[in-house]
């Protein structure tokens, strides 16, 4: 399971540095029709999770995580997203949990109005790993377990400047 992890992380970091290397050479903003752009997202995240068990338990998770979305085709994208979280101690269990999803899949992006405003819908499917944590299983408990991440929904970008938004 561990080496599923370091793979999906090298993975990860590889895309980054790619596309840290390639926005170097590429001009943000709009892609002119028939060329293609790409752009780099970091986010710091909380994630409120809660899960069920003999009692109800509510904890937050803190993470981060990094989007790369390709504008290939106007207004076409291909959208590769790793997020990891962490929690050391959920409700004074003793327990921890470190999760890391990495998804990827098609978005569609429109630019109402002077550009400034972009409106998107993707759907994104991949693999979430989870590990230092108790995870159930046919014979006995398990300290890491994987399933199929699903990621569906859409939002507004704001461009703030050439090189600075908000989603």
């Amino acid at each position: 399971m561990h080496r599923k992890m370091n793979v999906m992380l090298l993975l990860g970091a590889t895309i980054l540095i790619l596309a840290a290397n390639a926005s170097a050479q590429t001009a943000n903003g709009p892609a002119p029709s028939g060329q293609s752009h790409h752009d780099l997202s970091l986010a710091l995240t909380a994630d409120a999770t809660r899960a069920k068990s003999t009692a109800d338990f509510n904890y937050w998770m803190i993470g981060g995580g990094a989007q790369l979305n390709w504008q290939f085709f106007k207004p076409l994208s291909l959208v590769a997203d790793l997020n990891g979280s962490h929690i050391s101690n959920i409700n004074s269990t003793g327990g921890g949990l470190d999760l890391l999803t990495f998804t990827a899949g098609p978005r569609l992006t429109f630019h109402p109005g002077s550009g400034r405003f972009a409106v998107y819908g993707q759907a994104l499917i991949g693999d979430a790993v989870g590990v230092n944590s108790v995870f159930p299983a046919t014979s006995a408990a398990k300290t890491s377990a994987s399933s199929l991440a699903v990621l569906a929904g859409g939002g507004i970008s704001m461009n703030l400047n050439r090189h600075l938004g908000i989603r």
